[in-house]
């Protein structure tokens, strides 16, 4: 599916330093987090073909495409820098990029000298691949590993989700996992299927597992649970807590059951329902724009489009176009907040005043833009009655109703063809709907300029 996060596997070796203060070495994903910096400068430093980018000092992380009207008639699609952050200010509190280099390269549980952040990393090999899963278990009786298999790893079917069950491999679960990953390389045509990065990723690892083996280091392993992320939303799908296995076959589409049913891969009883959750991603990288203010903006800019062979002058013009899309985009979104900040006023005053909201849904199930979540309000049955019938008597209008109950088969969307809201509400608790609501209500802003002029008036 597009848009679709792959189940990579994340480790890290059992180690503390002054670059990974702030995570919990059993927590790979933590440790990833804390030392994302470190990897995008070091693949802008090195690998040439890294998405980020680095010119002087700002490692770049996002462009901004330009399209019309700012096409000059040129083959090339340029583009300017969007996103991304100081070096110098990333680094200063571990002594700059120079002493990285020199404590973190130099690490005796780095097995990438000489590079950053080698003590953690990550792969992906396709969880359901018949292939993968026939041949590790062509492995496991072939080399006679069965007895010491089920010591070190769970049983499941498919096989690979049971290597990861377990967060810590000890010196024997390394031992093993080295003799697997050894017979895989050894299998003609298995990894030519894979791409460079996967092999890349996939080689790191054998590399850390090595090194963890050699020093008596534990290694700690954490299998991602499937899930979807649009633009800065992620959702995780239905999965077993226990082995990460997908729940559903088709996981995008709810509502998701929430009777217990068994893991297909490793036998635990889950909820579907309880392990489906959404949260936002908080990328890496400011707004260079806010970040280097207008003059120091415009040098990067002309910079990046030199690297890319645009003439002086041409570069000089775009940056100045850009610059004023850029500072009329800031007024109108000025604008519109000013709008947003009006109508949660007024909602708050004259539609949910004295009635008590009920705290949000454990997971945020409605795929809309951030804002409209952020605005959304929760009640209970009779309170959100009250809440239409405000709204329509003031010509608010009702642009969207949820309701999330206790189970999943009552869980109800509906988006602009609503008809009238509160019949729709009796049809829906009529329906056994007693979970809890919530409607996205535009305030028309006739009646937000009439209440303004209201206010003036009684001034």
């Amino acid at each position: 599916m597009p848009g679709d996060r792959l189940q990579r596997v994340v480790w890290a070796l059992d180690h503390s330093c002054p670059m990974r203060t702030g995570s919990d070495p059993k927590r790979p994903c933590d440790v990833e987090a804390e030392l994302e910096s470190l990897v995008m400068y070091e693949e802008a430093l090195r690998e040439g073909t890294s998405p980020v980018e680095l010119l002087d000092d700002v490692l770049i992380t996002g462009t901004r495409p330009l399209g019309d009207p700012f096409y000059l008639g040129r083959d090339q699609n340029l583009s300017v820098p969007e996103t991304g952050w100081c070096v110098s200010s990333q680094f200063r509190n571990w002594g700059g990029a120079e002493s990285l280099f020199r404590e973190c390269g130099a690490c005796q549980v780095n097995p990438r000298k000489h590079r950053l952040a080698g003590c953690h990393g990550s792969f992906y090999l396709d969880p359901d691949s018949v292939a993968l899963n026939e041949l590790l278990v062509s492995c496991v009786g072939e080399l006679g590993l069965g007895e010491i298999y089920r010591e070190c790893f769970d049983m499941t079917n498919p096989l690979y989700y049971g290597l990861w069950t377990r967060p810590t491999m000890d010196s024997r679960a390394q031992s093993v996992m080295l003799i697997l990953l050894d017979h895989l390389a050894n299998q003609n045509g298995f990894l030519d299927t894979c791409s460079a990065s996967e092999l890349q990723g996939l080689k790191r690892f054998c590399s850390g597992l090595k090194l963890a083996h050699e020093q008596g280091v534990m290694i700690h392993v954490e299998l991602l649970a499937p899930g979807r992320q649009v633009l800065d939303v992620l959702s995780i799908f239905p999965h077993c807590p226990a082995c990460r296995a997908s729940a559903l076959d088709q996981p995008w589409q709810r509502p998701y059951p929430s009777a217990l049913q068994l893991c297909s891969a490793c036998g635990m009883k889950f909820s579907p329902s309880e392990t489906a959750s959404s949260q936002r991603i908080v990328s890496l990288g400011s707004n260079l724009y806010d970040l280097l203010r207008e003059k120091g903006y415009r040098a990067l800019s002309v910079s990046f489009l030199a690297r890319r062979a645009c003439p002086s002058t041409e570069a000089s013009a775009i940056v100045d176009a850009i610059v004023k899309t850029i500072e009329e985009e800031r007024v109108f979104e000025e604008h519109l907040k000013t709008i947003r900040d009006r109508q949660r006023e007024f909602l708050r005053d004259r539609v949910y005043a004295g009635l008590a909201s009920v705290s949000p849904p454990p997971s945020d199930v409605i795929e809309v833009d951030s804002r409209s979540i952020d605005d959304q309000v929760w009640f209970e049955s009779k309170a959100f009655e009250l809440v239409l019938e405000r709204a329509m008597d003031l010509g608010v209008t009702v642009r969207y109703m949820s309701h999330i109950g206790k189970t999943a088969s009552d869980e109800k969307h509906i988006w602009e063809q609503i008809g009238n809201p509160l019949i729709r509400l009796k049809e829906w608790t009529a329906g056994g709907c007693q979970g809890k609501f919530s409607a996205l209500l535009i305030v028309p802003n006739q009646i937000l300029n009439s209440v303004d002029k209201d206010d003036n008036e009684e001034e």
